[in-house]
């Protein structure tokens, strides 16, 4: 099908939501898609982001028929609007090399992982956690943390 008039932004939701209706995804892969698609979907709907230009109905501000982002996946997906939030959270905090990593991980991460994970500074110790997980030597982040400093023990 020829679409004409579509800019990047619409081709990449386009094709995001193709990737998330079309087949189970793991947490990792659904937080990653769905920060993306929220990267665009701002893009493409500003008034829709935290603070945006949003009014009162009682004040008569302007109003906003668009959906809020969260609250729409959410509904499409049947999770709560904060479910959402906290993929979003972790999708954002993952960069393609730890995606890349995790995926060859025996067990995936779990949301809770991927929090944990996030909350960890870029460097050579976040490395080694996702190594730990990697190779199956931890089956969560907090386990591959203690792996990687047994001083975390504590």
């Amino acid at each position: 099908m020829v679409w004409p008039d579509v800019t990047d932004d619409w081709a990449a939701l386009m094709e995001i939501d193709d990737n998330l209706s079309g087949s189970d995804l793991s947490t990792m892969e659904l937080a990653v898609f769905l920060a993306k698609r929220k990267e665009v979907f701002e893009r493409l709907h500003p008034e829709t982001k935290h603070g945006g230009d949003r009014g009162n109905q009682l004040t008569g501000g302007r109003q906003n028929d668009t959906m809020s982002f969260c609250q729409s996946v959410a509904e499409k997906r049947d999770i709560s609007p904060r479910e959402v939030e906290r993929l979003v959270k972790a999708g954002k905090r993952l960069s393609d090399r730890d995606v890349r990593k995790l995926s060859q991980a025996p067990q995936q991460p779990t949301l809770k992982d991927l929090l944990d994970l996030g909350n960890m500074e870029a460097g050579p110790k976040r490395d080694e956690v996702i190594q730990h997980l990697t190779l199956g030597e931890a089956t969560s982040v907090k386990a591959a943390v203690v792996a990687a400093d047994p001083r975390a023990r504590r």
